[in-house]
Parts: C-alpha cells; structure tokens; sequence
C-alpha cells in the first residue's frame, strides 16, 4: 500500500478529524488545570505580606488567619509551618505550636534541615511551657540525629545551667567547643560550671570528687578568679590556713579589686583560723583600691581600735581611710566619738573610676562585668596617664 491509498483510507474512515478532536480535547483540559493551579497560588504572596503586616500592627488572630490561607493554598511551603508556630509560641498558645512543629517532623522525604529546624523549635515549646525534661529529651533526640550540630549541644548546656545540673553544663558545653573550636569564653564557661559543681560537693563534704572538677576548672581556665577562691574553699576543708589565705591573696591581687565575696570568705576563713591580724593587713594593704567592702571592714576595724583604747591608732586609720573613701556619715560619726575636728578630716583623693581592659570604657562603679561591652572580670583601675 502506498502511501496516497493510506491517506485514502483515513480519510474514509474518519480517524483523522478523530485524532484531532482527542488531542485539541487533552490540551484543553491540560490547559484548563494550569490555569486553575496558577489562580489557586496566584495570591500566596499577597497572603504572607498581609500575615506579617497584621503580626508587626498586633493584630494576631488576623496574622494566624492570613498564614493559614497560605498553608491551605500551598501545603509545601515550611517555611509558613515555622512562622505559625513562633507566633503561637510567642502568644502563649504552645499546645498549637508543638503541634505544628511536630507535623513537620513527621512528614515523609521532609528535607533534613527542615526536620533539624522542627525538632529545635519543637525543644522551645517545651521549654516556654516549663517542661524542661521533654525540651531535654527532644534537644537529646536532635544531638543523636544531627551530631554535629553546635546549636544543640549549646541549648542543653544553658538547660543545664538553668535547672543547676554543672557537670552537665560542662559536658555539653565542651562538645560545643570542640565542634566550633571556641577555647576562649567556651573554656571560661566550662571552668565555671565545674568550680560550681566542685563548691557544691564540698558543701555535702565530698572533698575528693571537689578536688577532680576544681582540677578539670583549672586545666579549662587557671587564671580565673572564681577557680583561685574555689580552690581557697577546698585548701580550707582539708585544714591547709596557708594555702588558702595564699589563694585568696592572689585572686584578689589578680582582679585588682577586692570582691565582695573574697573579701567576706576571707574574713570568715581568717576567724576560723585565729589570723584576724593577717586580714586587718591585708585590709590596709588594700586600701587605696577605695571599694565599698574595705571601706566597711577598716571601720570595723577602727570600731575595735577605739573599744580596745588604741585611740591613736584609731584616729589616724580614720584619717586614713576619710582621704581615699571620702567623708561618709559613718566617718563623720566616728570622729565625733573620736573627737576629731571636722577641720582636720581630708578629703577624698578622688571618685573611684574602673577601667574595662576589653573596651576601654569607664565606669563609677565596681561590678563583676563590664557594662559596655559585657566582658567579664574586666574592670581594672586606670592606668597612670590613661
């Protein structure tokens, strides 16, 4: 058969204008079906700007209800699925929110950054409930799936912090150190959840297992203050007096001011044992730092000096101490029992000023970090010229 008698044939029969009935009918409703798929997401863009410009005007019911049009318009996008549930979270209704971040983490061939993602938030749901052993556990969970994930390991350890637990804290802590190879305020951290963790133990008289966290402390950061008045804490529960007094001494020396808490552990150790003279000393020794706790301790001391008929030693420490700390009511009253002449009290050299060695900045008064720039056991007397 040639090929005019073929098209002979078809044309005969018909199947010609049959074939091109089927296919104009198959493009039609292929055509028809785009179509009514670009209308259904035509407006997803205009439905999420809305979501966000109701969340930022407050008008939260409005925001969930332009977020959920998205998700009904277009289930594939995560992205929307996240967005709902912080807002839930952040609006207290976190039963809704774990419920949308646990749908994300069951759905099938979900991509793994996204369930990575689910599983985190999922975590702070619990925990903004208070629920922290299923944020523990979720947190857990997500270290065994994706173990190389430093955000994690950083959640657990300020769980840890929160609930107290410092071996804990340490533990994961280090493992994100490692993972980010941070071996400057990671290892600080790390020093101070075992110091906390050793203090503890010497309260409930586990001296040995102390001395194994205040070791590890050490290794992580021995220049810190809190590891010197720890192992001070420790030298005194196996009755070493030089040792601690030694401790104490030089973690003062080393911050340049004397810390409240040193100062007092200082006083009470040297009561325990019988070394008064040696704290008194050190008080003087201290005094051109001009802090409030050598302040207090020299009038204690002067206190003594008068009751004790050492008037003028008591009077010339009064004058001593009015010329650097200034002439506070409790100078004043003092001199008045001492009987001496207003006229003859000093004025102060000065107002105390602390200088951050990281940022520079000064401040007036004495805490244990920066104000500035947050760094801690930062604050130092200026320098000379400074």
């Amino acid at each position: 058969m040639n090929w005019d008698t073929f098209l002979n044939l078809l044309r005969s029969t018909g199947l010609v204008t049959l074939g091109l009935g089927v296919g104009g009918v198959v493009t039609w409703i292929w055509c028809h079906l785009r179509q009514k798929k670009q209308d259904k997401t035509r407006n997803v863009p205009q439905h999420l700007m809305d979501g966000f410009l109701y969340y930022l005007d407050g008008q939260y019911d409005q925001s969930v209800d332009a977020f959920r049009t998205v998700v009904e318009k277009e289930s594939n996008i995560p992205e929307v699925y996240f967005i709902l549930g912080r807002i839930f979270r952040n609006h207290g209704d976190t039963e809704r929110a774990v419920r949308v971040h646990q749908s994300i983490t069951l759905r099938p061939n979900i991509h793994q950054d996204y369930k990575r993602k689910a599983l985190f938030e999922l975590a702070g749901d619990f925990r903004s409930t208070g629920n922290l052993t299923r944020s523990r556990e979720t947190l857990l969970e997500l270290t065994r799936q994706f173990p190389t994930w430093p955000p994690a390991y950083l959640e657990l350890c300020d769980l840890a912090e929160t609930e107290g637990k410092w071996d804990d804290a340490a533990s994961f802590r280090e493992r994100y150190n490692k993972l980010t190879k941070d071996k400057g305020e990671g290892l600080k951290r790390v020093s101070r959840y075992l110091c906390q963790s050793g203090l503890e133990l010497l309260e409930l008289g586990e001296v040995g297992e102390a001395q194994k966290r205040l070791r590890k402390a050490y290794q992580a950061d021995g220049r810190s203050v809190m590891v010197k008045y720890a192992f001070a804490k420790l030298y005194a529960a196996r009755g070493k007096p030089k040792d601690v007094f030694r401790a104490l001494e030089t973690a003062l020396e080393q911050s340049s001011r004397p810390a409240p808490l040193l100062l007092d552990e200082y006083r009470d150790l040297a009561r325990v044992f019988d070394k008064t003279e040696r704290f008194d000393d050190f008080l003087e020794e201290k005094l051109a730092l001009r802090a409030a706790p050598v302040h207090a301790y020299l009038l204690q001391k002067i206190i003594r000096q008068h009751e004790n008929g050492d008037s003028e030693a008591a009077r010339e420490g009064l004058l001593s101490l009015a010329q650097v700390h200034g002439v506070t009511p409790q100078v004043m009253g003092l001199a008045r029992q001492l009987e001496i002449d207003p006229d003859e009290i000093p004025q102060a050299a000065g107002k105390s000023t602390w200088e951050c060695c990281s940022c520079h900045a000064r401040n007036q008064s004495l805490s244990w970090y920066c104000p500035s720039c947050h760094a801690w056991d930062s604050l130092f007397p200026p320098t000379e010229g400074g």
